[in-house]
C-alpha cells in the first residue's frame, strides 16, 4: 500500500484538530467527497490592456515563495509563479495583499516559525505574447504555486470570471491626476454588472473612504492648533488640567456636551459650572478660554461629534506631553 493512500486513510473520520483538543474545540468530520466542481470559471484567452495583452493570477488562498537567496518575500519573481522566460509581472496591474502568522505544532505544543505570504484575495498581472498557452500553463498551476502546498497554500486562479465581464473584458483602466505639481494615481477599475450585493460592497468602500478623509482633516485641525501662537501661550497651563480636560472629552457624547462640561457659566449653580470657568483651572485659563472655545465651537467635520471630541482628546494629550517634556509634573 503506497504512502499517500496510508495518509489517506489516516484523514479518514473524526478527528480533532487545531489546540485544546482535549476540551469541546475543534472536533471535525473528514469525509471524501464522491464529486467535486468548482464554481469559478476560468476564461483561457488573454485580457487586452491598452493594446498589451495579460493574464490574471487571483490567489484563491495564501501563498508563500522564498526568494533567491532561499528567504521568505513578499515580492513572488516570475519563477516563483511559473512562468516561462521572458514574460513579465506588471507590477502597476497588481494588488497584493499581504499577512504572516505562526502556526501550532501539536507534536511539540508550541508554536512555529512566523510565514511570511501573500493574502488570498491578492492580484498579480502578468504582460503575455501572441503565442502564451494558456492551457499549459492552467495545467501547470492546477495544484498551486509555493510552498506548502499540501496545507491548501498557493492556490490560484487564471482569469477568474468574478474579475472579468463575459461580454466585454473588464480593463484595469488608470488616470493620472495632477495637483499641486504632485502626480497621484487614482485607479478607476471597471466593475462586473452590479446587483444588490455589489451595491453594498461599494456603499461600504464609500464609508471608508469619507472615515479616511474625516481623519484626515482631524490630524490637519490638531496641526494647525498646535502651531497657532495662541496655542503656544498656553504652555503654562499644567500638564494635570490638560489631563482632566482630555478625560471629560472621553465621557462627552456630543460637541454641545463637552462645551458645557468645559465652559458653562452657571452663576446659580456652582456645581455645573465648567472645568476652565471655576477654581482653580480658571486662573490660568483666563486668557486662553475664549479661544480653545471658539476653535472647539467653529470644529466642523461633516457635523459628526466624534471627530470634535477626537480633537479634543489628541491635542489634550499632545499639550499635556509637552508639558512634562518641560519638566512639569
Amino acid at each position: 500500500m503506497c504512502h499517500r493512500l496510508l495518509c489517506f486513510i489516516k484523514l479518514i473520520g473524526e478527528k480533532r484538530i487545531g489546540r485544546s483538543k482535549s476540551a469541546q474545540y475543534g472536533s471535525v468530520n473528514i469525509q471524501k467527497l464522491s464529486s467535486y466542481q468548482n464554481f469559478v470559471t476560468s476564461e483561457k484567452k488573454a485580457l487586452d490592456y491598452n493594446g498589451n495583452k495579460i493574464l490574471l493570477v487571483y490567489f484563491d488562498s495564501c501563498a508563500i515563495f522564498f526568494d533567491k537567496y532561499h528567504q521568505p518575500t513578499y515580492i513572488p519573481s516570475e519563477k516563483n509563479l511559473l512562468l516561462e522566460e521572458g514574460l513579465k509581472i506588471n507590477w502597476k496591474l497588481s494588488q497584493i495583499k499581504t499577512r504572516n502568522y505562526a502556526t501550532w505544532n501539536s507534536q511539540r505544543k508550541t508554536r512555529d516559525y512566523d510565514r511570511v505570504c501573500i493574502d488570498k484575495g491578492s492580484v498579480i498581472a502578468v504582460n503575455i505574447n501572441d503565442n502564451f498557452n494558456f492551457e499549459a500553463y492552467c495545467k501547470k498551476v492546477q495544484f498551486g504555486m509555493g510552498l506548502f502546498k499540501n496545507e491548501g497554500l498557493g492556490q490560484v486562479i487564471i482569469n477568474p470570471s468574478f474579475l472579468i465581464k463575459t461580454k466585454k473584458n473588464a480593463v484595469l483602466d488608470y488616470k493620472m491626476i495632477h495637483k499641486n505639481e504632485q502626480a497621484s494615481l487614482q485607479q478607476v477599475k471597471s466593475f462586473v454588472p452590479q446587483g444588490e450585493n455589489d451595491q453594498l460592497i461599494i456603499s461600504q468602500l464609500e464609508a471608508i473612504a469619507l472615515e479616511n478623509r474625516n481623519q484626515a482633516k482631524v490630524l490637519e485641525a490638531i496641526n494647525t492648533f498646535l502651531n497657532e501662537k495662541s496655542t503656544k501661550k498656553m504652555n503654562n497651563i499644567k500638564s494635570s488640567q490638560w489631563g482632566q480636560i482630555r478625560s471629560l472629552a472621553m465621557r462627552s457624547n456630543s460637541k454641545d456636551e463637552l462645551i458645557d462640561l468645559l465652559f458653562n457659566e452657571d452663576e446659580k449653580n456652582i456645581e455645573n459650572q465648567g472645568f476652565l470657568v471655576h477654581g482653580k483651572a480658571y486662573d490660568n485659563w483666563r486668557p486662553h478660554k475664549d479661544f480653545f472655545k471658539d476653535t472647539i465651537k467653529n470644529l466642523n467635520i461633516d457635523d459628526d461629534d466624534d471627530y470634535v471630541i477626537q480633537f479634543v482628546i489628541n491635542v489634550s494629550s499632545e499639550m499635556a506631553k509637552r508639558k512634562s517634556m518641560r519638566g512639569e509634573q
